[in-house]
């Protein structure tokens, strides 16, 4: 399994829009990973929150490409804040 670990301005604590979502796909996961590989994507301490329409834009090129059960069965969301807490079903749906 290849895990990227996201970084993110360090004045976020928060994540929300689907162009941002779409701006760390494009530049933070597309360059690195191949088509069959499972993928863990490490969120940092510092982001409290994220907003669907973040999940929405970061997985729009993969749902379509995809779909949604191979998306699910591909990425594993791991946060580093213990307060956060989402399944990739849940960002996803």
């Amino acid at each position: 399994m290849k895990e990227i670990k996201l970084t993110f301005k360090k004045t976020y604590i928060s994540l929300a829009g689907n162009p941002e979502g779409k701006e760390i796909f494009k530049n933070q996961i597309k360059p690195y990973i191949q088509d069959e590989e499972k993928i863990k994507l490490i969120f940092p301490p510092e982001i409290e929150n994220v907003a669907s329409s973040f999940f929405q834009g970061l997985f729009a090129e993969e749902l379509e490409k995809i779909g949604k059960k191979r998306v699910e069965s591909k990425y594993t969301l791991v946060f580093e804040n213990e307060n956060l807490d989402y399944s990739i079903k849940e960002a996803i749906e």
